[in-house]
This record gives structure tokens, C-alpha cells and sequence, in this order.
């Protein structure tokens, strides 16, 4: 049902657009798009890239004391695997944890800990991005109703971060509950033990470890090399707008970003969200004041740019490396 949701907003964005565009504007914008932006286009979502694996290997090398070459490789894995298998990114994990374990024999559960702490990143810098977006907005006199949105997502993330690492006990009893009465409705109310210890263990290792990582100083470094692959990866999408001739603020793009990257996520069963992600940003960015043609433009070229990079970077390996993901 959800997914039927989806392809409706889909189908009513696409028309929107279709009735609305300016086609001959929008080719014009295309076809006059600045080359030397094209390539810093690529630039930075190769450096964005880099980044998010830097990020990585700073969580799972304090955990397992794997190398950077395979967390380098499993990272292209995973990001192949988020590109082509439509699964609220859960795919791409799965390349990313059959290879390590494959290839390194390290236990799965310390693979597993550090993907949920990768995740955890993840969510800081959601918050602070969302900050600094409003933050800037207001300032430069752009504030919209999206801030009472993002002000919403932050309250959310917060909650959620702040029990998931000092008030473990409790997420653990919120899970606990919900497993039993899962199994309960499904009339299978012994089986769901062995499913309440394994969630209990894995959620007493994280806790395990985020507590070890976080009295260390790499914690501080793989968040940041997280942050500045967020900013690249903003960079891009402006660019893209740079290169349609387009003024926008960079703080619209900054503040926007991370309802994109939720987005991503979201499992649609189309590969890389194609379709719904594009037509959600071009909705945002004219509610936020910019022209429909220029912001269909920008947001075409990045997503092309981002897409196919991303794909042909990752290709290669998950090619030569099938083999360590495909039998598990």
C-alpha cells in the first residue's frame, strides 16, 4: 500500500511538471550548462565519495582492525549495492558485511555494531546539518515552512539518539515489547526468545561500543570526515545550479540535503529512488522560490552525475569481487 502511495505522488509530480515546464527554457538551460561546472560536478562527488569511506573506516577499524583496502572495497560494494538493489539501503550493507566477512573472517556481529555506529554518524550529522541549514536560512532572510519541518525531524533524531546511547535499557524494553507481540500475533509465542537474546545482545554491544569508541579521539575524525562528505556532497547540487547559470544560496541546498537523504532510504523497489527523489527535489527547491526550469535542470544534471559516477566507480568491484558477496 505504501509503495502504491509513492507512485501516486509520483505520477501527480511528473504531471505537474509536465504541464508546467517551459520545455524550450529547459533546453536552452541544458544545452548552455557550463562544462568547467560538469567537471567540478565530478570532482566533488568523487571527493564525497572518498570521505563517506574515510568515515567508515575510522568506526569499524577501532572495532575489527580491518585494513583500509577491504573497508575500501567493501564500501564501493555497499555503494553499488544501495544503487541497484532497492532496499532502503539494507542491500548495500549486506555486500558490504558478506564481503568483510568473507574476506576477513572478522564476526559478524562486530560488523553489524559498526554499520549501526556508522549509522549513528550518520544521524549526528543529519542534526547538524539541519542546524546550520536553518540557521543560515534565517539569516540570509530565507525562512520557510520547511524549518518547522526540519525543527520536527531534529526533535525526532534527537529523542531517538539520546536513548539509543545513554538510555539503552529502554530501547531495549520498547523492543522487547514489540518482538512479543509480534510473535503473539502471529501465534508463535515461544519462538520469539531466541529473537528477544539476539536483539538484546546485539543492542548491549552497541552500546558496548559506542561507549569505547566514543572516549577516543578518531571518534571526533570519522565524524568530521562525515561531515565533509555531507558538504561535498551539498557542493555537488550547487554546482549543478552554477552550472545552469542559476543564483541560488547554498544554504537552501545545505538545509534541503538531509530530507534527501532520507528519501534515499526509503524503500520504493526502484533502483536508486530514480523518478520519486528527482521530482521531490524539484518540488522543494520551486516551493523554496526557485524556477521550476532551472531547478528541473540542476537537479537532473547532479542526480545523472551522482548516479552514473557512483555506478561506474563501484562497478568494477563489485564485478571482480562477486565472488565474496554472492555466496554467503
Amino acid at each position: 500500500m505504501l509503495r502504491g502511495i509513492f507512485i501516486i505522488i509520483i505520477v501527480v509530480l511528473f504531471v505537474y511538471l509536465f504541464l508546467n515546464i517551459n520545455i524550450v527554457e529547459f533546453s536552452h538551460i541544458l544545452e548552455s550548462a557550463d562544462v568547467f561546472y560538469l567537471f567540478l560536478i565530478g570532482v566533488s562527488d568523487f571527493v564525497a565519495i572518498i570521505m563517506f569511506i574515510i568515515a567508515w573506516h575510522v568506526v569499524i577499524r577501532i572495532i575489527t582492525g580491518i585494513k583500509f583496502k577491504h573497508n575500501f572495497i567493501a564500501t564501493l560494494l555497499q555503494i553499488f549495492g544501495n544503487i541497484v538493489i532497492p532496499s532502503a539501503s539494507l542491500g548495500g550493507e549486506y555486500l558490504r558485511v558478506t564481503y568483510l566477512k568473507n574476506k576477513t573472517n572478522v564476526d559478524v556481529d562486530k560488523l553489524l555494531a559498526s554499520i549501526a555506529i556508522n549509522r549513528f554518524q550518520y544521524g549526528i550529522t543529519m542534526i547538524a546539518f539541519i542546524l546550520l541549514g536553518i540557521f543560515f536560512l534565517t539569516i540570509n532572510g530565507l525562512f520557510s515552512t520547511y524549518i518547522f519541518l526540519a525543527l520536527f525531524l531534529i526533535f525526532l533524531f534527537t529523542f531517538f539518539l539520546y536513548f539509543l546511547t545513554f538510555k539503552s535499557k529502554y530501547i531495549k524494553n520498547l523492543t522487547n515489547r514489540i518482538i512479543a507481540y509480534t510473535y503473539r500475533k502471529f501465534n508463535r509465542p515461544r519462538n520469539h526468545i531466541e529473537a528477544l537474546n539476539k536483539i538484546n545482545d546485539f543492542i548491549d554491544k552497541f552500546d558496548y561500543w559506542i561507549k569505547r569508541i566514543t572516549k577516543t579521539k578518531l571518534w571526533i575524525i570519522g565524524i568530521l570526515f562525515m561531515v565533509l562528505q555531507w558538504i561535498f556532497n551539498s557542493f555537488t547540487i550547487y554546482l549543478a545550479f552554477l552550472a545552469v547559470h542559476a543564483s541560488v544560496n547554498f544554504s537552501i541546498i545545505a538545509f534541503t540535503y538531509p530530507i534527501f537523504v532520507l528519501l534515499t532510504v526509503t524503500p520504493l523497489g526502484i533502483p536508486g529512488n530514480l523518478g520519486f527523489l528527482d521530482l521531490i527535489m524539484i518540488a522543494v527547491y520551486t516551493k523554496l522560490g526557485i524556477d521550476l526550469a532551472y531547478a528541473t535542470a540542476a537537479t537532473l544534471i547532479a542526480r545523472t552525475f551522482m548516479l552514473l559516477e557512483d555506478l561506474f566507480i563501484s562497478l568494477p568491484f563489485a564485478i571482480k569481487h562477486r565472488k565474496h558477496y554472492l555466496h554467503y
